[in-house]
């Protein structure tokens, strides 16, 4: 394991193994410094021991004893090496990524008045399959219009349709995404946007606009999707539309629409469908099998994912899940995230003494965590009927909430669990549960909703309802 010695080890430890490999040839290519070379070749001998080290280990395999320690050295060593990274990424995206390095050398072909060059290579851009963004097809329409220009033939005309029209639908498509953004950081924090043209943009985009572009298609379902979600019928051409194109978009863009098909699901789930927990696990399920990175998981998509998989009790999955995937989240959360999760895990199993046991082990310092491990500490009490417990740990953490007001839609969800959850405990009678069902049916924020409905329905059966 590689502690945080230098940003250039940060970088390289990004790279998956053919690129450490292939950098390693470019640093042999590039430099006349055997050293460079010494401390990369002992860095990655030090990575396959899987051990921590630091810089003083490295610097000893790489001298022996032969040699003082000298960290001014090492030092200089690293600003080498970070400064033969970074270039060498741009060289590999170039020869990774077709569109990238047809677009520097047709700026560079005009700036050298190579205009035979830049006319080859322009049609050998067009023959690039159709996955490429609407970015980069303006890219193309720009410097097929600039080189027509270049050959200054009047007879011929410069392309100037199909870069207005690649512009356009390249410019209403940022917009879309933009404007997503803000709409979606609205839901979360107290903010308000005020994005220009909207309107008016959104006029534009036609039944024959959204045929044409897939990405436009995509992208306005899922603004449709935020605006209205009581309307399935934009989830619907959001899921069919992703899963038709995974071969045809660019793979940030699949990414964006995945992430929102995800939410969608999440906030159903919060309103009380629980059919949406199949949906969402196996949206989870394409993610990983597509997408997602074999080096590091974010914290929150891996307690998402366990969340999931223990709502549709698919427990066996979901242990191997966590034991197997917890070494990719980031060193200094992966405990208490894989903590709140196994605790979350035993709660399922109704193993509630190890919950708790479990949970006053966590060191956390995401307020998300916190927030999560109150809420299951709360439902624990509850289910272990230690109500003084309980009561001390709600009046705490309504303190808790109210000094978090940015956290809009978490504030009022946690904050009515712990309302409603008083209101059952306090429910003497039916008609109280009556109400109490009304009540939880009419707030949009409820975290839990499910875990307090059971709840709702074992007093009705403890009262002979």
């Amino acid at each position: 394991m590689t502690l945080k010695i230098s940003k250039a080890f940060e970088l390289i430890d990004t790279f998956n193994s053919t690129e450490k490999k292939a950098f390693q040839a470019y640093i042999q290519l590039h430099t006349s410094n055997e050293i460079i070379l010494l401390c990369y070749d002992n860095y990655l001998k030090l990575i396959a021991t899987k051990k921590i080290w630091d810089k003083k280990v490295l610097f000893q395999k790489m001298f022996g004893k032969v040699k003082e320690y000298d960290d001014q050295l090492l030092r200089n060593l690293f600003f080498q090496l970070q400064n033969l990274a970074e270039d060498f990424i741009l060289v590999y995206i170039a020869q990774q990524t077709p569109t990238i390095r047809y677009k520097l050398l047709a700026t560079e072909y005009r700036k050298r008045g190579l205009s035979k060059h830049t006319g080859h290579l322009i049609e050998k851009w067009e023959d690039v399959p159709t996955h490429y963004s609407l970015e980069e097809n303006y890219w193309l329409q720009v410097e097929k219009h600039l080189y027509i220009d270049s050959l200054q033939n009047r007879s011929k005309e410069p392309n100037i349709q199909e870069m207005s029209n690649s512009l356009d639908s390249y410019y209403l498509l940022e917009k879309l995404k933009i404007y997503i953004k803000a709409i979606s950081y609205e839901n979360i924090i107290n903010i308000k946007y005020n994005i220009h043209f909207i309107e008016e943009i959104l006029r534009t985009i036609t039944p024959e606009v959204v045929e044409r572009y897939p990405s436009i298609q995509l992208y306005y379902a899922m603004l449709q999707l935020l605006k209205n979600p009581q309307e399935g019928t934009h989830y619907t051409i959001l899921k069919n539309g992703l899963l038709h194109n995974i071969d045809k978009l660019p793979l940030h863009e699949l990414k964006d629409n995945l992430a929102v098909a995800k939410n969608y699901c999440i906030k159903q789930i919060n309103h009380g469908k629980a059919e949406f927990f199949n949906e969402l696990m196996e949206w989870y399920k394409f993610d990983l099998q597509h997408f997602a990175s074999k080096k590091t998981m974010s914290p929150l998509t891996y307690k998402n994912i366990v969340y999931a998989g223990l709502s549709v009790k698919d427990y066996e999955w979901i242990n191997n899940f966590m034991e197997e995937y917890k070494k990719l989240l980031p060193a200094e959360e992966s405990q208490a995230y894989y903590q709140l999760c196994k605790a979350t895990y035993y709660f399922e199993l109704q193993s509630f003494h190890k919950v708790a046991k479990l949970l006053y082990q966590v060191d956390y310092k995401d307020v998300f965590v916190d927030m999560a491990i109150k809420a299951l500490l709360l439902k624990t009490y509850y289910e272990l009927q230690e109500y003084e417990q309980l009561r001390s740990l709600c009046q705490s953490f309504k303190v808790f909430l109210r000094r978090k007001q940015i956290l809009n839609y978490h504030r009022k969800g946690y904050y009515n669990l712990i309302l409603y959850m008083y209101k059952v405990l306090q429910g003497e009678e039916w008609k109280d549960l009556d109400k109490i069902t009304l009540a939880i049916q009419e707030h949009k924020e409820f975290m839990d909703r499910n875990w307090i409905n059971a709840k709702i329905a074992q007093k009705r059966k403890e009262l002979k309802y």
